[in-house]
């Protein structure tokens, strides 16, 4: 928004007297015979506010020090405590705790780096290291869940990424130029 003069005088006059009349006002209210707040804002009595100075310096103040006292309780008390028990079954004296344990979902995984290349003998195999040829496998992208399948196929000792997609199948997990990518590979039982 563009400001015309007329606009500009206003601003930098409205600037001006904002300078001058908040130190003035800070000022001229910084000695304010006004007390702060006493102890009956907080909801205790004062009781008689006529009582003079006089008799206010007569009466004597006991204050009880809890200086270096502690209310946290002791090693002692803490191990003479007996245990405390939530709700839930009471264990069996002698008995084994059985331990829950998922179930497995039928497939062997393994985690690992796919790439592709154009010159795997078929659209559908795949080279794997470290995996029995002729098996096939699910093939998970970690980063958006899209899966393929492809038999495996033994992987030639100088392929140096974990598995090695046909192109036509990588693109089914991924875009090419995210190669290589972080998989789970699913083995059938």
């Amino acid at each position: 928004m563009a400001l015309d003069d007329t606009d500009r005088r206003r601003f930098y006059l409205a600037a001006l007297l904002s300078l001058i009349a908040l130190p003035a006002l800070w000022f001229a209210s910084r000695d304010d015979p006004v007390p702060g707040p006493n102890i009956a804002t907080a909801g205790v009595d004062v009781g008689s506010q006529t009582a003079n100075a006089e008799t206010k310096a007569e009466t004597p103040i006991t204050v009880k020090s809890t200086i270096g006292q502690s209310n946290l309780p002791t090693l002692d008390t803490i191990l003479d405590r007996d245990p405390i028990f939530l709700d839930g079954p009471t264990p069996q004296r002698g008995g084994i705790t059985k331990i829950a344990v998922p179930t497995t979902d039928g497939f062997d995984s393994i985690f690992a780096q796919a790439t592709f290349r154009g010159t795997v003998p078929d659209v559908r195999t795949c080279l794997a290291k470290n995996i029995e040829p002729d098996q096939i496998v699910t093939v998970i992208n970690l980063d958006n869940l899209r899966s393929t399948t492809c038999l495996t196929l033994l992987a030639p000792p100088t392929q140096q990424a974990d598995l090695v997609l046909h192109t036509n199948n990588f693109v089914e997990l991924a875009d090419l130029t995210d190669a290589p990518i972080s998989v789970q590979v699913r083995l059938s039982r």
